[in-house]
């Protein structure tokens, strides 16, 4: 694992600036509140000298009063610089947010006592290590270089507070080159780092070596987020493409379904068109309770391919079958009794033709016995002479 120090100046001009720091330091301003890691205490962390040294205003207005100085008209009020170590590092030693974590203390003292080593034992205001927020190994030391001013014609000497004094004597002790102050306390800080807590730390690549705009652990921390939603919002569109494939898949198959359907329906159609005009229907008889189903084979085989509605079909024949059966059966009932009045008027046509016929023989009878008497009756015309 590599491990990198690293640092990053601000220089505080303006009391509206100071106020400011002090309102992140008291977790009040929005940034702060949106940082805030899931669950932690807003404030936790490791302060110098104490924890109302997060009250900047008001630490660095005792500083001055203290050290009865002032800064330079013009000058900055004091000077704000971040100092981290790779997070990894600490993870090391323990938990990256716990306090009692020996190598978040080592990182905090470092930091201090290096301060310390090039702006003057009394030159810190306040120092802080935040460890509600999601990142780590970074402290923010506050401090006000006491250095001397002369005056142009006067061989007294003042205090005052001398920010880039103290930076550009840094610069030069380090050999670096006038005005170079901040790549001077990464320089700086790195070989402390190394000598103080591990010689594997490493200075981090100067932002003009690399071509990348040096980030505030805040701003490096938003890239990080904007990255997060980036690779998120990416694998939202990842799993809608997906999702939208998998619909277009289903659609597809619910489209071949639906003509799969729509054959096996007009297939089933056919079938029971051809089952329910057969000619051989009418010979259909009901099912016995036992024994099988003596059903013309014709459209047994039809009945079979229906699947599913087989025995919805089946029901139905069922019930043509009985009603063919009691149709049937009122047929036959019709056809015997028109056989037993054929019979009948058939009876009645030879009674019919046995009478006429005896009447006739009555009649020549009568006729027979009647002609003898004729023959001998006496003439009633008695003759004119």
């Amino acid at each position: 694992m590599i491990v990198f120090a690293f640092t990053h100046s601000e220089p505080v001009e303006t009391k509206q600036r100071l106020r400011d720091l002090e309102r992140h330091g008291l977790r009040r301003d929005r940034l702060a509140k949106e940082n805030l890691r899931a669950g932690a205490l807003a404030g936790a962390g490791l302060d110098w000298p104490d924890f109302g040294g997060r009250q900047l205003a008001k630490a660095y207005a005792d500083f001055k009063r203290r050290n009865d100085v002032a800064p330079r008209k013009g000058a900055q009020l004091l000077h704000s610089i971040g100092v981290g170590i790779s997070p990894g590092w600490i993870r090391e030693g323990g938990d990256l947010h716990d306090p009692s974590n020996p190598r978040n203390v080592q990182v905090f003292e470092a930091a201090i006592a290096w301060v310390k080593s090039f702006a003057g034992e009394d030159a810190i205001v306040s120092a802080r290590m935040d460890l509600d927020e999601e990142g780590g190994g970074w402290v923010d030391v506050y401090f006000a270089p006491i250095r001397q001013q002369k005056y142009k014609g006067r061989s007294q000497t003042k205090s005052v507070i001398s920010v880039n004094k103290c930076l550009e004597e840094t610069a030069v002790s380090l050999g670096c080159p006038k005005g170079s102050h901040y790549s001077a306390l990464n320089s700086s800080w790195a070989k402390y780092a190394q000598q103080n807590l591990d010689p594997a730390i490493e200075r981090g690549t100067p932002g003009r070596d690399t071509g990348k705009e040096h980030l505030t652990p805040r701003q490096y921390k938003a890239e990080q987020e904007a990255k997060k939603k980036a690779a998120a919002a990416e694998a939202a569109e990842k799993a809608a493409l997906k999702q939208r494939a998998e619909l277009e898949l289903a659609t597809a198959a619910v489209g071949a379904e639906r003509v799969e359907l729509k054959e096996s329906f007009e297939e089933n159609a056919k079938t029971m068109l051809e089952i329910f005009t057969d000619p051989h229907l009418d010979n259909l008889e009901p099912k016995p309770r036992s024994g099988t189903w003596n059903a013309p084979h014709s459209f047994v085989s039809k009945v079979k391919k229906l699947g599913p509605l087989m025995g919805a079909v089946l029901k139905v024949l069922e019930a043509i079958a009985a009603k063919m059966a009691e149709i049937r059966a009122r047929l036959d009932d019709i056809v015997k009794r028109e056989q037993q009045l054929d019979q009948a008027i058939g009876e009645l046509a030879g009674v019919q033709d046995r009478l006429t016929a005896e009447e006739v023989q009555a009649v020549e009878r009568a006729r027979a016995l009647a002609r003898p008497v004729e023959d001998r009756a006496p003439m009633d015309d008695p003759s004119p002479w």
